[in-house]
């Protein structure tokens, strides 16, 4: 049931968005990359409104399940797309295909999507659309070997606090390599990066035999979850960041004051929970396989102007060995490699590429990139080489990756 705060958070909503609709054309939306751009500043206004409720009222909002996402909004939504095979189809307890590749052959990868949603929110169908939006994009012969699943864990925000989403994943992970796949991609927005990057900890710190993933895919990854009251100061990117993204302090106030929802009685300040709560040592990142050795590799995305920014960027630093600085000028939109990208393209290591969204946000491939689906689903010819290189960044850069390691 819904508390008295929750209850006067829902009746505040509609009278919110109707004060932005009616200021927008005077003072226009979010500022930075969309303030001219009323959809996506008022997708992020939402975003920071559904942030606003408690944990507890968030699982009571929350009543969409994957299952349902994929099987009753995705399919009937997007009947032409989801023509794959076993799409919506369970692969075990937690996890649903959205498509089996049907000519498999061994060796042939396998990517685990982990949704983003601070682990309190479900799968949301903007989500789903992204990522089949993202699969339809891959070059066919990519696409052709490709299979992916949907992992659905259970939520903090549901009475399942963490490290049960942890459990979740290897679950599923090992019962695909019981299966005989042995080339697992993981990617994951948000939370869901974080998730990825807590296996690779696990399989580190523990006995577990299990092969570690090929690749991982992280999109804002959210390393530092209960964040210090030093980084909503001047010069940090939680401070600096805050008018533009649609995550802001009062969301990580929140972990700070409460984080027992979401933790239960774990110590978060672990790595294989809250890597970015720890204190940073080479070490802990210099013998995992899939950032160091041939075959294996990674991609970061991170946006300019998102509050996490300084957070990725010093886990770059630390696991990637990477040499992007946590300051630099505002881009003012303009992408300079020399400033927004990092490759280590060795042919004896694992390929490594991490890339800053000019005056980007938190998740944007998911949230506001995703009605590139309607392109897709308009015109089957659509690559991305025909997008706009600039309103859809991170869907292009993240398919350029899938392509060059699959």
């Amino acid at each position: 049931m819904l508390s008295l705060y929750g209850i006067g958070q829902i009746l505040l909503i509609p009278i919110r968005l109707l004060f932005f609709v009616i200021l927008y054309p005077f003072r226009g939306g979010i500022p930075g990359k969309y303030k001219h751009d009323f959809k996506r500043s008022f997708l992020i206004t939402v975003c920071r409104l559904a942030l606003k409720f408690s944990a507890k009222d968030q699982g009571v909002l929350n009543f969409l399940t994957t299952n349902y996402v994929l099987n009753s909004i995705i399919k009937h939504k997007h009947p032409r797309l989801t023509e794959l095979n076993n799409f919506g189809k369970r692969y075990d307890d937690q996890s649903f295909w959205v498509v089996k590749a049907p000519a498999r052959l061994k060796g042939d990868p396998v990517l685990i999507y982990l949704h983003g949603g601070g682990f309190h929110f479900d799968t949301s169908p903007p989500q789903m659309e992204g990522l089949l939006a993202i699969y339809h994009l891959l070059d066919p012969d990519k696409r052709d070997k490709l299979s992916m699943l949907v992992l659905d864990y259970k939520l903090a925000s549901k009475g399942y606090p963490m490290p049960r989403q942890l459990l979740d994943l290897i679950s599923t992970y090992t019962n695909l390599v019981k299966d005989g796949y042995d080339n697992i991609i993981l990617l994951g927005d948000s939370a869901g990066g974080t998730l990825a990057v807590n296996l690779l900890q696990h399989l580190r710190l523990t006995d577990n035999k299990l092969p570690y993933p090929r690749h991982l895919v992280l999109i804002s990854p959210w390393f530092k979850l209960v964040p210090d009251l030093e980084d909503y100061t001047p010069g940090h990117s939680f401070y600096e960041n805050e008018k533009y993204d649609l995550i802001q302090w009062y969301a990580g106030k929140k972990l700070i004051d409460g984080y027992k929802s979401l933790f239960g009685e774990s110590d978060y300040k672990t790595l294989t929970i809250s890597p970015g709560n720890c204190t940073y040592n080479y070490l802990d990142w210099a013998d995992i396989p899939t950032f160091t050795s041939k075959g294996y590799g990674a991609f970061v995305i991170v946006g300019e102007n998102e509050c996490s920014r300084d957070d990725i960027l010093r886990w770059s630093q630390f696991a990637l060995k990477s040499t992007l600085p946590l300051e630099f000028d505002s881009s003012e939109g303009r992408f300079n490699p020399d400033v927004h990208e990092f490759t280590k393209n060795s042919p004896d290591q694992a390929y490594i590429e991490i890339v800053i969204e000019p005056l980007g946000v938190h998740d944007s491939s998911f949230i506001l990139e995703v009605d590139v689906i309607k392109k897709v689903e308009k015109n089957g010819l659509t690559t991305i080489d025909t997008l706009d290189q600039d309103k859809y960044f991170g869907t292009i850069r993240i398919v350029k990756f899938l392509n060059r390691i699959i």
